[in-house]
């Protein structure tokens, strides 16, 4: 079994990434050392996305593995985009609307949409994919696949809309 590499992103593709399909990536503060990870499925219908944040107690930096990926305990379901773009609470939601999880998600939305304006308001934020391919979830192995952050057949899917 291959270990899972975490790459850092272009910010430009994050938006793109985040709303491909399975994503996981991180957004790493480098002045504070501060981390968030986040969790993002499509709908089966491809109108809304379910995100969850990372629940790491210990707070350490570190890859996320296949395992880390399946394991719901260490996930926290916060919300999700309506077809508008819109994003909420549901009725699952382990968290309020004011909680800083819920501000986390909100803050990356926005992010990601400036970022792919290529706007960076937030220079010292690195973007991290966790070692899944974007659109399928599965894990990356491939050199080439590790760096475009999804798998071949994915990246062709992703390209060609």
């Amino acid at each position: 079994m291959s270990k899972n590499v975490r790459r850092q992103m272009d910010k430009k593709l994050a938006r793109e990434f985040i709303f491909s399909g399975h994503a996981v990536l991180t957004c790493h503060n480098t002045e504070t050392g501060n981390h968030k990870t986040f969790m993002i499925d499509k709908s089966d219908d491809g109108k809304v996305h379910f995100f969850k944040i990372r629940g790491d107690k210990d707070g350490l930096f570190q890859p996320i593995t296949r395992k880390d990926r399946k394991k719901k305990k260490n996930w926290i379901y916060v919300g999700m985009t309506k077809p508008d773009g819109t994003f909420i609470t549901t009725k699952n939601s382990k968290v309020t609307w004011q909680s800083q999880s819920f501000k986390s998600v909100q803050w990356l939305l926005i992010a990601a949409n400036e970022w792919a304006m290529d706007k960076d308001l937030c220079p010292q934020v690195e973007v991290y994919h966790e070692g899944f391919c974007g659109r399928c979830g599965r894990t990356l192995t491939d050199p080439n696949s590790i760096q475009a952050g999804y798998g071949p057949e994915c990246l062709k899917k992703v390209q060609h809309g």
